[in-house]
């Protein structure tokens, strides 16, 4: 599991719903425009849903993320439409570190694209759209390790455009993990990293369609229980940023960690008060929602999370708090780093688009019973 910082991503946090789909990895420029669009959409417009709590936005400034499997949805009126990006904050110039955005039309064919220096905005379609009602989806796919925030300046329209609420799933659900939750290495191994991760085949995605919810994902790789940033260092970050907010929290919210905490060899006393502390913590900031403690899929740190779950459980009798083990079947070929990879695994421990697809319908499956 790549260790990476991602401290932006924490100081950020940040079709339809959560399907990205399977589209292509072209990367090329958007077709050239000549259409002038002179309707301009701020983020705070009330009709633009970003996904939850992996996005800050600064009024009608900017809205930005630096996780992979943030995404954006806006239903709108026109015929052209164009995403304003600042790629000063987006990009570093080697073409090795810039991330992937993927962007879908109603139901046309996905469209992917490696940001570029020259990106300031970025045509979504070829040719005019029918005149009626769109809904337009973006998502944050994947970078090559490292963090990069998207940063979003709004959208142009054409000048009698207008905007709506997009078709949105009727719950919430937050994921917090590692870079399994982040995609990583979903995809078949290739020069470029990022074209080998897919925010969007990750487990989150699979589990909140089968939930029928909007889902926001902070994966973070190389996080662990006791590694910095670790789970608790995120939700102290979701809690500053949501002073005074109004927003409800989501129906669910889901932790996964261990890998990383075993791979470092942790104290597994230290994992398990972690993993209570973080319960504590994460009923503090959700009276509201369904907490779900979850056995990382290849088994790492399974005592030492149950126990620390235990020890939760023994002073909070908290009914609507669960751990759930998907147990040895979800383990197979994702227990260690293994040559040349296996069935489930490119690398023996992240799972591949299709492993990850399965155990995230799994892990759906396991909530809706154990807190429905």
């Amino acid at each position: 599991m790549r260790k990476s910082i991602y401290l932006l991503a924490l100081a950020l946090l940040a079709a339809n719903g959560c399907g990205g789909g399977g589209a292509s990895q072209s990367t090329g420029s958007p077709s050239e425009q000549t259409t002038t669009l002179t309707r301009v959409v701020a983020v705070n417009d009330p009709n633009w849903f970003f996904s939850p709590d992996n996005w800050f936005r600064s009024g009608a400034n900017f809205a930005e993320t630096a996780q992979p499997g943030a995404y954006f949805k806006i239903g709108f009126t026109g015929t052209q439409i164009a995403l304003r990006v600042d790629p000063a904050v987006s990009l570093q110039q080697s073409t090795y570190s810039r991330p992937i955005i993927r962007w879908q039309i109603d139901g046309d064919p996905p469209q992917d694209h490696l940001l570029q220096p020259e990106d300031h905005s970025i045509r979504f379609n070829v040719t005019p759209l029918a005149a009626g009602q769109h809904t337009l989806s973006v998502w944050y796919v994947a970078c090559d390790g490292n963090t990069f925030t998207l940063r979003i300046q709004g959208l142009e329209m054409d000048a009698g455009g207008k905007t709506s609420l997009p078709p949105l799933r009727a719950k919430r659900i937050l994921f917090l993990g590692d870079s399994l939750a982040e995609g990583v290495r979903t995809e078949p191994p290739s020069p470029l990293a990022q074209h080998g991760n897919d925010s969007t085949h990750a487990y989150p995605y699979s589990c909140a369609s089968v939930l029928d919810a909007e889902c926001g994902v902070i994966g973070i790789a190389g996080q662990g229980w006791t590694l910095y940033p670790s789970p608790l260092d995120a939700l102290n970050t979701i809690a500053k940023r949501n002073v005074g907010a109004s927003t409800p929290g989501p129906d669910y919210v889901v932790v996964m960690e261990g890998a990383n905490d075993a791979f470092a060899a942790a104290n597994p006393g230290n994992v398990a008060t972690a993993v209570q502390y973080w319960l504590i913590a994460a009923r503090s900031l959700f009276p509201a929602s369904r907490l779900c403690m979850v056995v990382e899929f290849g088994g790492f740190e399974r005592a030492a999370v149950t126990k620390g779950f235990q020890a939760y459980q023994t002073t909070a009798h908290d009914a609507h708090a669960a751990l759930i083990d998907l147990g040895p079947a979800a383990q197979q070929g994702l227990t260690g780093f293994t040559a040349g990879g296996t069935l489930q695994s490119y690398d023996g421990v992240h799972p591949n688009a299709r492993t990850s697809e399965a155990l995230g319908t799994q892990l759906a499956a396991a909530i809706q019973a154990a807190v429905p």
